[in-house]
């Protein structure tokens, strides 16, 4: 089985993906936190399964859920 290829954002694809700015995500780049990225020279790139894995590491749920559980 052959997968698909993986979707790669430039940074200001990635920043409105995830609603925030390009210079938030230079921002978490320089402090190495933020989702992962790649980088080949100057170049760089986000995979759009990294920016899930990202947002879905950040997820809280609320007291009130998680006490019906």
């Amino acid at each position: 089985m052959t997968l698909p290829p993986a979707r790669w954002l430039a940074p200001k694809e990635a920043a409105a993906y995830l609603s925030v700015t390009e210079d938030c995500l230079q921002a978490w780049r320089s402090a190495r936190k933020g989702p992962a990225w790649s980088k080949r020279g100057k170049i760089v790139r986000y995979d759009v399964n990294d920016l899930d894995a990202f947002l879905a590491n950040g997820r809280q749920e609320s007291v009130k859920t998680a006490a019906a559980a």
